[in-house]
């Protein structure tokens, strides 16, 4: 137009159009791949970071059993949030529970033994029981004995329609003095018995030479062993020492001998005994008569407090049994033990072991 162009055209061929169509193509394809990844990073950290952490937290606290996983969590005001919430709640109360029913478990054991340990006093109330009345039993019979011949005997010396001879007289005295000593060894023995039980007598050991005891032993019994004419010899070494309650084993050995003394016939022997086995293991000390033996049956009822295992004497003198339960304790108070050996016929050796110190003997050892 008035030599200016109005216009320009230009031809381009199918092919070269075909292959900027395809370029296009690509650019748009590749554009769009990106965005899909970066869309699909995005929503993989958006998924992870508001869902995933939170049920891997979630699943954490449920598999542990705490809340140190969902901590942060349980403050944020979302649907996981309420979740975690009532898993708080939920585990607050299963540690409840679960204490409780600790608690419960434990007073349920307790209850347990409390209970077997209620059943067990019962049972020894009920054995107690059963001992004490069969011991007042015993007792009962064996003052009846002594009071009934004192009794019987001083009625009649005072009867005044009995004219006795000196003799008569000298032999009621005697009945009435050997009923009267009975009695009162049977109290004493049962007076020390019952101090026993109660706890007042002290075990207070001490040095103690073996020989001076026995020796006493012996001094007081003597009277008894001679009106029967039997002789009471001793076989402890001078040297020996012990460590012993005094008192006690004087009452051991009392009661020993003295009932040596019953069971022998007249012109029978006792002999005292005391020999160091070891200075580990201790002194042994036995009484060994030639009295009348026991049988195995009589040795099983021996020392023990329910049993009236108590039989007369050569010269019928009685007794309880009660010296040798006596005896069976004051030894165990010294952590030692007792025992007998005997046959019907052939004579009681009793036998007690008292622990010692090592170094007590060491002199009379070399």
């Amino acid at each position: 137009w008035q030599d200016k162009p109005v216009a320009v055209a230009s031809f381009v061929s199918s092919d070269d159009f075909a292959k900027t169509e395809d370029y296009y193509n690509l650019i748009t394809t590749i554009v769009f791949i990106v965005c899909m990844i970066i869309n699909i990073i995005i929503l993989t950290i958006f998924v992870k970071k508001s869902i995933t952490n939170p049920l891997n937290k979630i699943s954490e606290s449920l598999d542990k059993g705490n809340l140190k996983s969902i901590k942060e969590l349980i403050e944020e005001p979302t649907e996981f949030g309420e979740i975690a919430r009532l898993i708080k709640d939920f585990l607050t109360q299963k540690e409840a529970l679960e204490k409780a029913n600790s608690k419960l478990i434990e007073n349920n054991h307790k209850i347990e033994e409390h209970m077997e340990q209620i059943a067990k006093q019962n049972l020894e109330l009920e054995e107690l029981n059963s001992t004490k009345d069969k011991f007042f039993s015993i007792i009962a019979h064996d003052l009846r004995n002594p009071f009934g011949v004192i009794l019987a005997t001083t009625e009649f010396m005072t009867n005044p329609d009995y004219h006795l001879t000196m003799e008569e007289i000298m032999d009621f005295s005697k009945d009435v003095n050997d009923s009267a000593k009975m009695l009162f060894n049977l109290l004493e023995n049962l007076l020390t018995w019952a101090r026993s039980q109660k706890g007042t007598i002290q075990y207070q050991p001490e040095t103690l030479e073996a020989e001076e005891i026995a020796a006493n032993t012996k001094f007081l019994l003597a009277p008894q062993a001679n009106d029967k004419g039997i002789r009471i010899d001793l076989d402890i070494p001078k040297k020996l020492k012990i460590l012993a309650d005094k008192n006690m084993l004087t009452t051991i050995l009392r009661n020993l001998v003295s009932n040596s003394i019953k069971f022998t016939n007249e012109g029978g022997e006792i002999i005292i005994k005391a020999e160091l086995l070891d200075s580990k293991n201790g002194v042994v000390f036995s009484v060994k008569d030639t009295g009348v033996g026991m049988s195995p049956e009589q040795i099983k009822k021996l020392f023990r407090i329910d049993v009236h295992c108590s039989t007369c004497g050569t010269k019928h003198e009685k007794g309880t049994g009660l010296g040798l339960i006596l005896c069976k304790e004051f030894v165990e108070q010294h952590n030692g033990n007792i025992w007998l050996e005997s046959e019907l016929g052939k004579g009681t050796t009793f036998k007690f072991l008292l622990p010692i110190p090592s170094d007590l003997n060491a002199k009379y050892e070399e």
